[in-house]
This record gives structure tokens, C-alpha cells and sequence, in this order.
């Protein structure tokens, strides 16, 4: 990566609003990158000893608060749980709306805060995204946790594909929606208002851009750059 791109102008925005349901001692913080606003959920570590922070990822149809009990079990890290979803609310989204994109979008973010070595969770597109972020930084990801995610989208069935474009294309469908976020979840949660977060972090985001981010992945290859990410301490 060239210079220009990797000081890309990035400053520091203070986030307003609280989300409904947030891990204990987390704060709402976001960094502007060039034209858009990356906003995140950082938690500070508990406890003395020094570990890198963990970076999370979440799914196209799910949201940053999937990670709440993630953080919560994590205690003795720093988290940094980025709302990909960000990326897309301003003008200029497009050049986020595809795997490359959001992972620059999240070097970014990383060089912002002087970040030096961490460790990254993804799930699903957020998976490839970390995976296309350590194919190029690995001698920085120091571990790399990947859930529901692959090196390419393969065997997506037609009527499912054909859905996701209509729901892209069409108006807002809360219905549709919460099918989209219940299939990501392994049970459904109880509480009413903690489900209702997540499919309202999904209708309020930019459909246009979470449709370009799908379709640029759908013919997005990672096998043969994973090849430089094989140095990763596995655990």
C-alpha cells in the first residue's frame, strides 16, 4: 500500500447516544475516515499484564451489539467492537462497499489509534474481512478468530440470493429483516427489546451499501492471498 493511502485523514469524533443494552465500563467512541464515520464500542482491559486488544467484526444482518457477551467474557482484553454499518451512513460510501474496503476502512481505524499488534475476531462478512485485513497486516494481527466464514461465498441457493436482492432493492421489510438477523443467531433471545436492537441496527443502515458490500464478496476470491497470513499463531 502506498503512502498516501495509509495516511488516510483520520481525527477523532465523539458519538452521541446511547445504545439499549451495552457490556459494563464499554463507551461509545467514532474516527472519521476520509469521508465517512467509523463508529465503534471500546472496553477497557481489567487487571494488570499487558495483552492486545481484540478487534471484532460482525455480520452482514447482524450488528456490533451481537458481540455484548463476547466482550463480557473477555475481561482481561481490550475490545474495540467496530459498527461496520457506519461506514456506509455519509456520501462517498462506495468506496467502503466491498471486503477490501471495509478491511481498509479497519487499518485505518487500527493506525488511528496507534494500534500496533491485535488480534481480530470476524464473523461471516465480517470474516472476510479480517481475513483480507491479515492477508495484508499479518505481521501486526497477532491472532486471527474466525466464526461462520470461509475464503469465498460458495453455494448460496438461488431463492436465497434472489431475496437478498429484493430486500435491497425494495422498500423497508421489518419481517423480512428479522428472518435475516434470526437466521444468524443461534437462539433467539428472550429479551424482546435486546432482539429489536438487532434487527433495528439492520433497518437503519444504508441498503445500498450493505447490497454493494454483498455483491462485491459474492465474486470476492481469498485463496490466494491467504498464503501471506500463514505466519498467525494459531491457537
Amino acid at each position: 500500500m502506498d503512502g498516501t493511502e495509509r495516511n488516510r485523514p483520520v481525527r477523532f469524533l465523539t458519538f452521541a447516544g446511547a445504545p439499549m443494552i451495552k457490556p459494563a465500563r464499554a463507551r461509545s467512541d467514532a474516527v472519521a475516515i476520509e469521508s465517512a464515520v467509523l463508529e465503534y464500542e471500546r472496553r477497557d482491559p481489567i487487571g494488570a499484564g499487558r495483552r492486545d486488544a481484540v478487534v471484532m467484526l460482525h455480520p452482514w444482518y447482524g450488528c456490533f451489539r451481537f458481540w455484548d457477551r463476547t466482550v463480557e467474557a473477555l475481561p482481561e482484553y481490550g475490545t474495540f467492537a467496530l459498527d461496520l454499518y457506519s461506514l456506509g451512513a455519509r456520501a462517498g460510501w462506495e468506496k467502503f462497499a466491498s471486503p477490501v474496503g471495509l478491511s481498509r476502512a479497519v487499518e485505518a481505524f487500527a493506525d488511528a489509534l496507534r494500534m500496533e499488534r491485535f488480534s481480530v475476531i470476524g464473523n461471516s462478512m465480517g470474516g472476510i474481512t479480517a481475513q483480507e485485513l491479515a492477508s495484508r497486516l499479518g505481521d501486526r494481527i497477532s491472532k486471527l478468530i474466525l466464526v461462520g466464514t470461509g475464503a469465498r461465498i460458495i453455494g448460496v441457493k438461488p431463492d436465497w440470493r434472489k431475496a437478498i436482492d429484493q430486500w435491497i432493492a425494495g422498500e423497508a421489510d421489518r419481517a423480512f429483516t428479522e428472518r435475516m438477523v434470526s437466521a444468524l443467531l443461534a437462539r433467539r433471545p428472550t429479551d424482546h427489546e435486546e432482539y429489536a436492537t438487532f434487527v433495528d441496527a439492520v433497518m437503519s443502515a444504508n441498503k445500498a451499501f450493505m447490497g454493494g458490500v454483498l455483491t462485491a464478496a459474492f465474486d470476492f476470491d481469498l485463496r490466494p492471498a491467504l498464503r501471506r497470513a500463514s505466519k498467525l499463531r494459531r491457537w
